[in-house]
């Protein structure tokens, strides 16, 4: 992280990430239910997020599970815009590969994400076109990370596999 370098290593540098990025999942979210609901009901919402423990929690800790929240936000924010141009559709897929290389539990929102487009296939909201924008978006940072960060370092991840989460 460069707040690492401009601010040095401490509790601070660790949780102002958090919170810049706690801050833009608030703004998104409201401007996100407002183009579906008036402005006091998305402040309701916003509001009732923010007091939830697991999100202040997060922040508090200096974790990067809030960024990767606000890049899994990203996806659907700017899947929603997808019907004015297909640049968000492209948009859409680097945020989820942004999620994937902020966290690499976000992996676990895949099937979610593919199980929703094939629903909207199905639906006829979306078209093979804007999926495979989509799906160009997604490469455009993943393909990059397996081959510069991922492959050269695989033998620490499989050591990371071969230990259990639990003990004897």
């Amino acid at each position: 992280f460069h707040v690492f370098e401009i601010s040095g290593i401490s509790l601070f540098s660790a949780r102002i990430t958090s919170f810049f990025s706690f801050v833009l999942l608030v703004v998104l979210l409201f401007f996100l239910i407002r183009k579906f609901f008036d402005a006091k009901y998305s402040l309701y919402c916003v509001a009732l997020f923010c007091s939830t423990h697991e999100i202040l929690m997060f922040i508090r800790w200096g974790t990067p599970v809030t960024m990767m929240i606000l890049f899994q936000f990203m996806v659907l924010y700017f899947y929603s815009f997808g019907r004015k141009s297909v640049h968000f559709y492209f948009f859409s897929g680097l945020a989820l590969a942004l999620s994937i290389a902020t966290k690499i539990s976000a992996v676990l929102f895949l099937p979610v994400i593919v199980i929703f487009i094939i629903i909207e296939l199905f639906d006829k909201n979306i078209k093979i076109f804007e999926i495979m924008i989509f799906i160009f978006g997604f490469l455009s940072l993943i393909v990059p990370l397996w081959f510069f960060f991922i492959e050269p370092n695989l033998h620490n991840y499989k050591i990371m596999l071969e230990y259990p989460a639990h003990t004897k």
